[in-house]
């Protein structure tokens, strides 16, 4: 916790699935390795870490998730708390919670449909050889 968050940019960028949006990607020696699946999205308005690593390197902070009857700008601290997906395309209103299962199976979804682009591609590939 008291580490000081060290980080670069690579150079290369991520897109997004959910809204298609580029996202730069860093590398940063805050990583917990017993956490996740050897990629991180960070999410800096609403991870501390997220944000205060956000807040060294001038990393754009979006808002996704704010409270029901607040609307949250200029945040001096990431927002953890439970509440209302905005700017998630077609997330929007939905509890933040609710949220991740139907997000969890819109991913599964955009995974098999390249699975399967990535299918026919290799097939058009080998057909043409």
């Amino acid at each position: 916790e008291d580490l000081e968050k060290e980080g670069a940019f690579t150079g290369s960028y991520a897109i997004n699935p959910i809204n298609n949006e580029k996202i730069p990607v860093y590398v940063g020696n805050f990583v917990l390795a017993e956490y996740g699946s050897g990629m991180v999205m960070a999410v800096p308005a609403h991870d501390q870490r997220d944000f205060e690593f956000a807040k060294k390197y001038n990393i754009k902070i979006k808002i996704v998730i704010q409270p029901k009857d607040k609307e949250l700008k200029n945040l001096e601290k990431a927002f953890v708390n439970n509440g209302i997906l905005i700017n998630s395309d077609k997330f929007n209103g939905l509890n933040n919670i609710k949220a991740q299962e139907e997000i969890t199976k819109h991913l599964a979804d955009f995974k098999k449909a390249t699975i399967n682009k990535f299918k026919v591609f290799k097939a058009i590939e080998i057909g043409s050889s």
